[in-house]
């Protein structure tokens, strides 16, 4: 079977411990080219949360995330293929409802390949 590989030359070197709603969490700065946030929608399950991801200040993404165990999604949002370097992500919620909560558990920050010694 041959390796499938998503976003050749991304590999993960660094984890951000978060366990915050998404309304609560901070913009993330980060040194790389990529980067990934865990989480999951708790709400009813015909309920479909509306995210932003801004990278720089500039929305990057509008993600849609639907509650319904059967659609829904472990990455509340991601963006890859960046310019390597410093660069900040933000979260923004756009459609808020009563009784619906969007955690975001941690972030995935994605660089260059390891250098070999």
């Amino acid at each position: 079977m041959k390796l499938e590989q998503g976003f050749d030359g991304h590999y993960p070197t660094r984890k951000i411990a978060i366990h915050k709603l998404v309304q609560q969490t901070e913009p993330v700065p980060f040194e790389g080219k990529g980067i990934v946030f865990k989480g999951y929608v708790q709400a009813d399950k015909s309920y479909t949360a509306q995210v932003d991801l801004l990278i720089d200040g500039k929305v990057a993404k509008s993600i849609s995330l639907p509650a319904n165990q059967t659609t829904r999604r472990d990455e509340v949002a991601y963006a890859f293929a960046l310019p390597a370097g410093q660069h900040t992500a933000a979260l923004r919620w756009q459609n808020p409802a009563d009784g619906a909560k969007v955690h975001v558990t941690e972030a995935l920050v994605f660089s260059h390949p390891p250098v070999k010694h």
